[in-house]
């Protein structure tokens, strides 16, 4: 199947949302350990970083695994920089672009860069619980998820599209 098309990506989530059940409510410091992934901090004030990109990226080495991230930014922001690029390795995005260094830009919008955004909304905010909470508002739902407001509400906004893609492949 090929990569960029969405039934690749949902069946993906589906596939790590199953793997991973609670990864929501996981820390993601304990998840990349467990993973034998990198999780390496910066600050604003690492420039030379910094211009790779100011949320974080990842690195793959000889087979190991990177995630750089601001602990600058709020933990709302990091913790969905993290799950991003978790998606990216999880999504496999390091084998199809060159070089192997993938990074978080507002600014760039690649395939590989909707696809981290949507797997990191999906893991962070899974659709079956989005149902039974949504009713309860931006700020309670970004307070119990530890996730920023604008966050939630791009995730809400995408709501139904991520339903259709998940209806149509369990339909499959």
């Amino acid at each position: 199947m090929n990569w960029t098309h969405p039934e690749f990506l949902y069946k993906k989530i589906i596939e790590f949302q199953t793997e991973y059940p609670d990864f929501f409510f996981t820390s993601l410091d304990k998840f990349c350990k467990n993973q034998n992934w990198n999780l390496i901090p910066y600050h604003n004030y690492e420039k030379e970083i910094c211009e790779i990109s100011e949320d974080g990226f990842c690195y793959i080495d000889d087979g190991e695994y990177n995630i750089f991230y601001n602990t600058d930014k709020p933990p709302t922001r990091q913790r969905f920089t993290i799950s991003h690029e978790i998606g990216h390795i999880y999504l496999n995005h390091h084998s199809t672009v060159e070089p192997r260094l993938l990074k978080y830009s507002s600014k760039y919008t690649g395939i590989w860069e909707q696809q981290a955004n949507i797997f990191a909304h999906n893991v962070l905010l899974p659709i079956e619980y989005i149902d039974n909470i949504k009713h309860h508002g931006i700020d309670e739902i970004s307070k119990t998820f530890g996730l920023s407001k604008a966050m939630v509400k791009v995730r809400l906004a995408k709501l139904n599209q991520d339903k259709k893609w998940f209806k149509a492949i369990k339909n499959f």
